[in-house]
């Protein structure tokens, strides 16, 4: 054999060793990277890398459905705490009590509470129904969340999965900002209110404060659309959350009056709150207090300035059964889109004050005298409704009940043929 052909031979084996060798050891050394645990530096940079974001307010302004609490995150070095969770039965259930009486109850002590809540749990059977699976449903709410499933076990598990995203960052929220039918979580951190959104932290040093901040975020997000913002609190009594049962508000003031222990608590400027029993006249007496205290430090022209917006129908109705009439009437001229009408406003008595509430915002103006009334309710008719050139309220006597139902509410006088188009 010729030099030429030796050495074609010995290139070929080369070439044939260096194909079968280093491919192999090059995947043994991939498969061996895989296998081996990354780095702590590697696993720092990772964790370090943010995470993208969706738009905060996709959720918020899509939702058609019952109050959903966003899922809160946890502030820095702070971890979730177990959650304690019992059944018990309710001794007063029975099978001809209703689906409105509970049969048990779940009950929660979440960390920072010093007692336990109760949680009403509630039964619904569901005989017609053709899915075994679903003869039977129980339902529960937590911050405003109905969960609702077929079996305890179920239940339980979502439960507990709620209240785990409740405790996430050590506490329970206090309160709850709500627009249209989604609530934010708000925490008290730092000496601070922190609202937990799905895009930056919304803080204020009181409710008023956090309220318009996170109505001129939303504003921001939905192009100059923020919709009206409220403030609920959640009850530690039975970790639900409640609306306010009105609004001290004024101008440069909102104060929400919660229930609380058997008192109610209006929560002011800073760190102010006023208290009064929770009754009729509870309600009254915090507004007495407040607008005083509010006009001495200057915030208010006067303690007539200060009325009640917002009040729910259960404490308006309680107003008026333990309010009685004093033959007395407000009367003024209103304008709207269909052209003018006459609006009469009763006044009442409870104690040492009287008041009257308006139709459609559901306030109550109060004064301690039926002519600081009218001065009250004239500001207030300038500033919030059109009427016909100045404010010319009339306080006469009234001929009877307001036409339109026992709780006299403020009402338009007449009929449609007493109305002229403008």
């Amino acid at each position: 054999m010729t030099l030429e052909a030796w050495l074609g031979l010995a290139a070929f084996v080369v070439l044939f060793a260096a194909w079968s060798l280093l491919p192999s050891r090059f995947l043994q050394r991939r498969r061996g990277e895989a296998a081996a645990p990354p780095s702590p530096a590697a696993t720092v940079a990772h964790a370090a890398t943010p995470l993208p974001q969706s738009p905060p307010m996709a959720r918020l302004s899509g939702w058609s459905g019952p109050v959903r609490p966003t899922s809160p995150r946890a502030f820095p070095g702070q971890a979730a705490s177990p959650v304690e969770v019992r059944l018990v039965r309710n001794p007063s259930f029975h099978h001809a009590s209703g689906e409105e009486t509970p049969r048990y109850f779940y009950l929660v002590r979440l960390p920072g509470m010093a007692s336990e809540a109760r949680l009403p749990v509630y039964w619904n059977p569901r005989p017609a129904s053709r899915d075994v699976l679903v003869r039977e449903a129980y339902r529960v709410r937590v911050a405003g969340q109905t969960l609702e499933a077929g079996n305890l076990h179920v239940l339980g598990d979502l439960v507990r999965s709620a209240l785990a995203g409740l405790g996430a960052p050590g506490q329970p929220p206090r309160f709850w900002l709500l627009h249209r039918s989604s609530g934010v979580p708000v925490y008290w951190q730092g000496g601070t209110y922190e609202a937990l959104t799905d895009g930056p932290r919304v803080w204020g040093r009181d409710l008023q404060e956090l309220r318009d901040r996170y109505a001129y975020y939303l504003a921001s997000c939905n192009g100059g659309h923020g919709g009206p913002v409220t403030v609920a609190l959640l009850s530690f009594a039975d970790l639900d959350v409640h609306g306010p049962e009105a609004v001290l508000e004024g101008p440069g003031v909102w104060a929400p009056v919660f229930p609380e222990d058997g008192t109610l608590v209006a929560f002011g400027p800073g760190q102010t709150t006023w208290s009064a029993p929770h009754s009729p006249a509870g309600v009254l007496s915090l507004w007495e207090a407040a607008s005083r205290q509010l006009a001495l430090c200057g915030k208010l022209a006067d303690p007539a300035s200060l009325w009640l917006a917002e009040v729910s129908e259960g404490c308006h109705g309680a107003l008026m059964q333990a309010s009685t009439p004093t033959g007395l009437a407000l009367r003024f001229v209103r304008l709207d889109g269909a052209g003018a009408g006459r609006v009469c406003l009763p006044v009442r008595q409870l104690g040492h004050l009287v008041f009257a509430s308006c139709p459609e915002r559901g306030c109550l103006h109060v004064a301690p005298d039926p002519g600081t009334l009218r001065e009250g309710v004239a500001r207030h008719v300038a500033e919030a409704w059109a009427v016909a050139g100045p404010p010319e309220l009339a306080l006469e006597e009234s001929a009877g009940p307001a036409p339109g139902g026992p709780l006299g509410r403020g009402q338009f006088e007449g009929s449609s043929e007493r109305v002229r188009r403008w």
